[in-house]
């Protein structure tokens, strides 16, 4: 009997933002920064954090496109997520919080978790692998080429889709 990826079966669902990504099909999750002035709900006021492209020492758009081409080689989705700034309670006491105003990709991966949990929440017949694939599946591209997760799109998909539909990965 073929032994199944932890991911393929239903139960626990594992996201996380470093190689090797867990998910089947896999999607790597990759973090967003709110540009300065920037909208929190505008999704294009979202582009690759600074301290990314001053580590590559690359443009953002370069950072995109290898990200995105990376993917599409090794078949995976990539998704950028909305990840600064946060407000977040603080450790040092009760009614106290800290504002950070730069996260990294580790601060994606609730967020991921947090829109497979809704999508979950409206139609619990789905499969670990199709949470996975409506999530890839509703990203919207945004004015800097990020496919960003729409958790509003993944939600109205979720209702759509039947326990027993296929689906197939961007």
């Amino acid at each position: 009997m073929a032994e199944n990826h932890p991911t393929e079966l239903d139960g626990i669902m594992v996201f996380t933002s470093t190689f090797p990504y867990y998910t089947t099909p896999v999607i790597a999750v990759y973090g967003a920064a709110l540009q300065m002035g920037g909208v929190r709900d505008n999704i294009n006021d979202y582009n690759v954090p600074p301290a990314v492209v001053t580590g590559w020492g690359q443009t953002a758009e370069v950072v995109v496109n290898e990200r995105q081409q990376r993917g599409q080689q090794q078949c995976y989705a990539t998704i950028w997520v909305p990840i600064e700034p946060r407000l977040l309670a603080s450790w040092r006491g009760n009614h106290r919080y800290e504002f950070y105003e730069e996260g990294g990709d580790s601060w994606a991966t609730p967020y991921v978790a947090g829109v497979a949990a809704l999508v979950l929440h409206v139609n619990p017949a789905l499969s670990n692998k199709q949470v996975i694939e409506i999530i890839a599946q509703t990203t919207v591209q945004n004015a800097h080429g990020l496919l960003m997760i729409s958790p509003t799109n993944a939600i109205a998909h979720s209702g759509k889709q039947s326990g027993d539909e296929q689906s197939q990965l961007r």
